[in-house]
């Protein structure tokens, strides 16, 4: 895409015409493509972060460390962390499910995309139900809010969800109260 346009500045500038009007349709195209491409990336990393916040809550309730999503989705540290809970939980037999009034939620406050890493400003709600799944008895049924900070990074995959870092609140409170 940048050779395209700086091939496209070279034509125009080499193209002979002085006329002040054609080298600002040229700017303004660059300026678009570029305002363009920044909004892709980050209604890119914008999915990624919401499919991945729904696959993870399908991945506590039913635990399977081989499941394609968490390459899908995730890269680096995120994803090690991540599968080695997911493989803890299956092999102690540890399942999430939803209690009888969910309020479940992700949020994304924010995006800043620079070049190829992102950034992003989440807050959940997580009221997600800890059991034993061969006896059913609760292990944990507490609520808690996390806002987190978020990194995400271009690969040859598309964008992938590398390390998370928050703060855990008890309760619905904090950034689930905005």
């Amino acid at each position: 895409m940048a050779a395209v346009l700086a091939g496209a500045l070279v034509l125009a500038a080499c193209g002979g015409d002085d006329d002040p009007e054609s080298a600002t349709t040229t700017t303004d195209r660059q300026t678009t493509t570029t305002i363009d491409q920044a909004k892709a990336d980050e209604e890119a990393v914008r999915k990624v972060a919401e499919e991945w916040a729904e696959a993870s809550v399908r991945l506590l309730k039913e635990p399977n460390p081989a499941d394609p999503a968490l390459e899908r989705f995730l890269a680096g540290e995120m994803l090690d962390r991540f599968r080695e809970d997911i493989a803890r939980r299956d092999r102690e037999g540890l399942i999430s499910r939803s209690p009888e009034r969910p309020r479940t939620s992700h949020r994304i406050d924010a995006v800043v995309v620079k070049n190829d890493e992102a950034t992003l400003r989440e807050c959940f709600v997580d009221d997600l139900v800890l059991t034993k799944r061969a006896t059913g008895e609760v292990l944990n049924d507490e609520v808690a809010t996390y806002e987190t900070r978020t990194t995400a990074r271009r690969s040859s995959n598309g964008w992938k969800l590398v390390k998370r870092d928050g703060t855990r609140m008890e309760g619905v409170t904090g950034c689930a109260e905005a």
